[in-house]
């Protein structure tokens, strides 16, 4: 949260420092190179993910927190048949918490969903795009000196490319080469780049003047053919396909030669007096005002034949000729008596449309360099609700860690500790009790069962079939959406590669790859905007839940079998004597530091995948054109592959993972207090848990031997002096009790023997028999009933068909 706020109050000193006219909602940070931007935005977002997968991570820490239950809890549970999850998040352990804690895990988790939705929206880069215009321009075209005697030349520039004569002819154009200069124009967002000059070897084209390809390209028609003046040509060439004019120009139609349609840079005016039962007189500009009245000298046809004329700019001469010709009206007389005469001039820019166009080879180009103007922006908005978020996140964290409750059972280490120092009456006798034969309602197992288990055998079969099958369906639709991406881009012309897709780059917007939220039935808002570019995070962050849950869980089964590998430790929340800290909960680092970073790397993936797009167009003299911007969410290729292929090996690692096998034949308590409360009932003596302890059968006889002497504490006694005979030990020795040992005999009788060594003035070392013969049947072969438990005794690993109670 701390860095949270210092980041806000500097995001908000640098941008209002700027300029006063920032608004609340968003303001800038920067204006300048596309690049940057770009690359200060994706690495804002890997921060804002970094951070936002820390406040998850404790988050998740204190909700498991609020949910683990207390030695209190369970007791009162346990004789109602009931039980509780220990050491993994649990949504059934929430009935039974309290109502305050259960209000503090909810904030926990609303207060979670914010900052999925909006997080990464709360910093972007809007991408500056500029108008341009073309113009054809002979190879011998003096671009040093200015025409001194063309009015009509000079007064056209403001009009036909928005500058004036003098910036023209002034400002410094660099050369491109036709590749480069395709390259360069055929994009859906021009930034840094204006105006373009066209140079052409046409000996038709006028060396002291100029040709019009096409104005205030950009902006207005973007997200519709935005640089189709560059296949306007292809009207006047054959092609397999016709009419290749109606079709939104691509970059796969520029191969080859090129070529570029022009018109000339002014037109003619030509003023016609037509005479009905009014004298009417009108030309190209004001023929929109002009009204007939009782038209009955002259047929309609006629009207519509000389406005269709007056529409191609002719000169005066020419729209003569044409009405002296009988055969081109149905009223001969009406059109000899039409009047022309020239009225001046027009710029090219004229809104109605000229004929007469023709094409110009293209040798190569001259580009106008502007300053670029993209921006790193700031939502405020989302920055402050972000931080009320988080603290409201603190504020419970920190009631979370002035828990009025006494010995709360975090982990298993917890658990075990608490049920060896008071063990649970309602589940002796049950020793080898697992999750399994409760939730199934059936009853222990008398019996150690053959086999090892995998680890995918600690979860429920509908946690995983519920999981994986959430995980493959955001495969599917991600691949989906990537096939809908690649089938758009190949029918617009666009190469489908992968090292094009590569090129079209992470987070990049592009024309062939927008969502305008209008054409769904979206309100076209920011915020519209930015709920619907993170909407994906919610999915993705409840599998991440039920992963990190599966992965938990069979962790803590793995730390459980532990215990019977060999004596060790307990790792508990609160350690004394021999114990571990618990520096984590249930995830050991080697795990939870690899997942953390496969989450980050996903959701930071997926904010490339799918984002907030935001266009600023500027017109061709800089101005910025605020009713033409654009709000809508762009897609990309290669972060959907990408996020799907990390996404893909993640399920592919907890499978495998599940494929492990279990080391020993322990009964799979898992999280259940009631099972792992069964394997809690050590004998006498054996109950330490601040020892190294171990899971395993008690051997018989450590439960008539004193405490003391089982645990290595001799003292002089009755069983000291048992044991100094059996070994023929002096009295002046010192005596160290160690390990027991079961043996079996060939005729199938069973024996415990004790390891002993002494000091004395010679070092021994011996075997005493303690027990023989105890464990074979009198009646028939039968087994006697063994026993099962963790204790800080000796304990041996258990044998296949022996009954234990």
């Amino acid at each position: 949260m701390i860095i949270n706020i210092i980041l806000t109050i500097i995001a908000v000193a640098v941008a209002y420092s700027r300029t006063e006219d920032q608004g609340f909602v968003s303001a800038t940070l920067y204006e300048g190179k596309c690049s940057t931007q770009k690359n200060w935005a994706r690495g804002l977002h890997l921060m804002i993910n970094i951070l936002s997968t820390i406040m998850l991570a404790a988050s998740n820490y204190c909700m498991q927190c609020l949910s683990s239950p207390s030695r209190q809890n369970i007791d009162d549970l346990h004789p109602q048949q009931e039980w509780l999850d220990i050491g993994i998040p649990s949504l059934k352990n929430l009935f039974f918490i309290g109502l305050r804690r259960r209000v503090l895990w909810m904030v926990l988790l609303v207060s979670s969903l914010p900052i999925h939705l909006i997080y990464n929206s709360a910093v972007f880069y809007a991408l500056g795009t500029n108008e341009y215009n073309v113009i054809v321009a002979s190879s011998d075209f003096d671009f040093e000196r200015q025409p001194n005697n063309d009015t009509d030349f000079a007064n056209c520039f403001e009009d036909n490319i928005a500058m004036s004569m003098s910036d023209f002819y002034s400002e410094e154009f660099e050369k491109l080469d036709t590749q480069k200069c395709k390259d360069t124009y055929a994009v859906d967002f021009l930034a840094g780049r204006g105006n373009l000059i066209i140079i052409t070897n046409n000996s038709t084209v006028d060396n002291k003047s100029l040709l019009l390809a096409d104005s205030q390209n950009g902006p207005s028609g973007f997200a519709n053919n935005p640089f189709g003046w560059m296949c306007e040509y292809l009207r006047y060439v054959d092609l397999p396909n016709p009419d290749p004019g109606n079709q939104n120009c691509q970059k796969g139609f520029l191969i080859g030669d090129w070529s570029v349609v022009a018109e000339p840079w002014t037109f003619p005016l030509v003023s016609a007096t037509v005479f009905t039962n009014d004298t009417y007189t009108f030309n190209q500009e004001n023929v929109s005002d002009f009204t007939w009245d009782n038209p009955l000298s002259y047929k309609p046809n006629d009207l519509k034949t000389l406005l269709d004329l007056m529409a191609q700019y002719p000169k005066a001469e020419e729209m003569q000729r044409y009405l002296d010709d009988a055969s081109h009206w149905n009223n001969s007389a009406w059109a000899s008596n039409v009047t022309v005469q020239p009225a001046g001039s027009v710029c090219a820019t004229h809104p109605y449309s000229s004929m007469g166009q023709e094409p110009y080879m293209v040798d190569h180009c001259r580009s106008q360099k502007i300053d670029e103007k993209c921006q790193l922006v700031f939502n405020l908005p989302i920055c402050l609700a972000v931080i009320f978020c988080n603290a409201a996140k603190v504020f419970c964290m920190f009631l979370t860690a002035h828990d009025e409750r006494r010995e709360i059972l975090l982990t298993v280490g917890d658990a075990v500790s608490s049920f060896m120092d008071k063990p649970d009456t309602m589940t002796e006798g049950n020793c080898l009790l697992s999750k399994f034969d409760i939730t199934k309602s059936s009853q222990s197992s008398t019996t150690l069962q053959p086999g090892k288990k995998r680890w995918m055998k600690s979860v429920s079969i509908s946690y995983w079939v519920g999981t994986i099958s959430l995980c493959f369906l955001l495969l599917g639709i991600s691949g989906y959406l990537l096939r809908l991406t690649i089938i758009s881009l190949a029918s617009a012309a666009e190469e489908t590669s992968i090292s094009s897709l590569w090129n079209l780059g992470f987070g990049t917007p592009s024309a062939n790859a927008l969502m305008k939220l209008s054409e769904y039935g979206w309100d076209d808002s920011t915020l519209s905007a930015v709920l619907l570019a993170n909407c994906p995070q919610i999915p993705v962050s409840v599998a991440y839940f039920l992963y990190n849950n599966i992965l938990t869980t069979m962790l803590l089964a793995a730390e459980y079998d532990g215990y019977a590998q060999q004596r060790k430790s307990l790792r508990v929340s609160w350690p004394k004597g021999h114990q571990r800290s618990t520096y984590y909960l249930t995830l050991p680092y080697k795990y939870s530091f690899p997942l953390m970073v496969a989450h980050t790397l996903l959701h930071w993936l997926i904010s490339q995948s799918l984002f907030y797009v935001q266009v600023l167009p500027f017109d061709a003299r800089g101005n910025p054109v605020p009713e033409k911007q654009l709000v809508a969410c762009g897609y990309s290729p290669i972060a959907i592959i990408f996020a799907m292929s990390l996404g893909g090996l993640m399920v592919c690692a907890i499978l495998g993972m599940g494929m492990k096998c279990y080391k020993t034949n322990i009964p799979l308590a898992v999280s259940c207090s009631a099972a792992i409360s069964a394997a809690c009932h050590p004998p006498p003596g054996g109950g330490d848990p601040l020892k190294p302890i171990k899971w395993g059968e008690i051997p018989e006889q450590a439960a008539r031997l004193d405490p003391r002497i089982s645990s290595g504490e001799v003292e002089t006694g009755e069983e000291e002096r048992a044991l100094r005979s059996l070994s023929g030990l002096r009295p002046e020795s010192s005596l160290d009790i160690g390990r027991y040992h079961e043996l079996s005999t060939a005729d199938g009788e069973r024996s415990l023997t004790l390891d002993l060594s002494w000091q004395g003035q010679e070092s021994h070392a011996s075997q005493v028999q303690l027990l023989t013969g105890e464990n074979a049947s009198s009646d028939g072969g039968e087994q006697s009933e063994g026993h099962c438990s963790f204790s800080s005794l000796d304990a041996i690993a258990p044998s296949l068909g022996r009954p234990y109670a």
